[in-house]
């Protein structure tokens, strides 16, 4: 909490501060029972699968055949114009498995720079705080994933603040998933760090929800009404400016030749 602002009393102080802890605790309060997306087992996390999550939805058969719930072939019969796809044997399914992720990751890997493929392939780490692309942007956009292309946030959930980064109190819907896993953010030395923001540990890793690119990390100390702080990497967005409005040309608008008499 801050210290008293001058000209303020004491007495007026000290109720400002009480609503302050008011609200903080009933919006953390209504985040527990409303976001049950941060608990891994709740079924609205698989709500919108990943591209990994729809290549792993397979169902092994007695016979030792491995059918997929994703890959949908054609088949001769109208009233069912589609099959599921079978593989003779599990190791088989491991194998087209493998040659998928392995085109897939040297795809991305053609397309970011290596800094970018860094931060959101390796899926851990923030970057520099302050030299991001869009940690100071406030122009009126999307920001979209820079490997899938997916919308993540828009303009509207973006706010300034003293992280350095690229900073949101809430994402699409459905557009960022929440995972548990390398929580630990690199200690970046010779660089400025906000004391009131330093030595936070993230409660979740957000990555986003088709290919799982990794973004960033959120905290619980953010705005109202969630009180969520999405720090997000400027290496994992691609910023789409939104064009100005130019009225559509009318028929009614054009002038009309006359006959000469």
């Amino acid at each position: 909490m801050r210290k008293k602002p001058v000209g303020i009393s004491k007495k007026r102080w000290d109720k400002l501060k009480g609503e302050i802890m008011a609200r903080r605790l009933s919006n953390r309060k209504a985040r527990d029972l409303t976001a049950t997306s941060w608990d891994p087992s709740a079924q609205q996390v698989n709500k919108v699968q990943s591209i990994w999550d729809r290549i792993s939805d397979i169902e092994i058969e007695e016979n030792g055949k491995v059918s997929s719930n994703y890959i949908l072939m054609e088949k001769s019969n109208p009233e069912m114009p589609f099959r599921r796809y079978q593989f003779s044997s599990v190791s088989d399914y491991l194998d087209w498995k493998g040659k998928n992720e392995e085109r897939y990751i040297n795809k991305i890997k053609a397309r970011l720079t290596p800094h970018q493929f860094h931060l959101t392939q390796l899926k851990h780490g923030m970057e520099r705080a302050f030299t991001g692309e869009y940690w100071w942007t406030n122009d009126v956009g999307r920001y979209d994933c820079i490997s899938c292309t997916q919308r993540l946030f828009m303009y509207d959930h973006k706010y300034i603040n003293r992280s350095g980064f690229p900073t949101f109190w809430n994402s699409l819907e459905n557009a960022v998933k929440f995972v548990s896993d390398n929580l630990s953010v690199n200690v970046v030395t010779n660089a400025h760090e906000c004391p009131t923001l330093k030595g936070k540990t993230p409660v979740k890793r957000c990555v986003c929800s088709n290919c799982e690119a990794h973004l960033g990390y959120v905290y619980d100390d953010g705005p109202p009404p969630l009180g969520l702080r999405y720090q997000i990497n400027s290496v994992a967005l691609n910023f789409q400016l939104k064009p100005w409005f130019e009225a559509p040309k009318s028929p009614f608008m054009v002038k009309r030749k006359t006959r000469e008499l």
